[in-house]
């Protein structure tokens, strides 16, 4: 994809979503691979346009031989473009055995933390990260498969807080002739391309399968349902807020109470959104109820 169409269709992606403002500072995640080195690239063409700060956060996992490479090879891109390089080197298989995690959330744990603490350090108010829309398409089918709700099918939200994802609205195969216009190499990971984990799976096998035998649009069109989703939850979301105040009767750090008899008038979509936000306010980050 041509240079200026792809900037072009993520400026558009990021004054609709209103993912930065003007004078922002912005704290990017870039593993060098060819996702997070064109998140690199867009946001530094439009540092300048937008009067951006621009920051970079490397994390090392200490997993694969080529990862000092690696993180050389990004420090090289931030210097060349005089961004501030900030590199994190982190045991993951260390930390995965003291949390007893998997290696995925262990370096994804890492990670964030890397970011948010960089974000403190240079008071920034953003975190970008790479994910594009194979990522939203591949952890659709994943939530499905395991069971979930909306939320789930949404699966990779545009922005989550101070999380923002310039790049959802663009494929991978987009990425890359981007970067190819760009005359920017990226690094691969080999373990991308294995079938070790269930993400893997899905991405080298069932959406491949999907789109090869299925529709060739498939990808794109799991991202605009996502997207209607996200908007039918957004809804959802504040006419549930509007419930909650009007059926709550007393609400403390340890209890909540609520008028049984508002509840039992409200559809029933909008009575397990309503029981499900009491338990998060009282138990925030619960990730072991199946169903409400």
């Amino acid at each position: 994809m041509k240079t200026d169409i792809f900037i072009t269709k993520a400026e558009k992606f990021i004054k609709d979503k209103t993912l930065i403002q003007p004078g922002d500072k912005v704290v990017m995640g870039v593993s060098g691979g060819a996702d997070s080195v064109a998140l690199l690239l867009l946001l530094n063409s439009l540092k300048v346009k937008m009067s951006l700060s621009l920051y970079v956060v490397h994390v090392n996992h200490c997993l694969r031989p080529e990862a000092d490479s690696e993180a050389l090879y990004v420090e090289a891109l931030c210097k060349e473009r005089d961004i501030p390089f900030f590199l994190r080197k982190v045991d993951i298989k260390a930390l995965s055995r003291e949390l007893k995690i998997g290696t995925e959330d262990a370096g994804r744990k890492a990670r964030y933390e890397a970011f948010e603490e960089v974000l403190t350090e240079v008071g920034a108010t953003k975190i970008a990260v790479a994910h594009n829309c194979n990522d939203r398409a591949e952890t659709m089918l994943f939530n499905l498969a395991r069971g979930t709700g909306i939320k789930g099918l949404i699966s990779i939200p545009a922005k989550r807080d101070n999380i923002i994802r310039p790049l959802l609205f663009a494929t991978r195969a987009e990425i890359e002739e981007f970067l190819a216009a760009e005359g920017v190499k990226f690094c691969t990971d080999a373990s991308n391309l294995t079938d070790d984990y269930a993400r893997n799976r899905i991405r080298n096998n069932i959406l491949l399968a999907l789109e090869d035998s299925i529709n060739g649009g498939a990808t794109l069109h799991m991202f605009e349902t996502a997207e209607q989703l996200s908007g039918l939850y957004e809804f959802a979301l504040k006419r549930c807020e509007e419930c909650y105040r009007d059926a709550c009767v007393r609400e403390t750090e340890t209890q909540i109470s609520m008028d049984a008899r508002k509840i039992l008038t409200m559809d029933e979509y909008l009575q397990s959104m309503l029981i499900k936000q009491a338990i998060d306010t009282l138990v925030p980050g619960n990730r072991d109820i199946t169903h409400v």
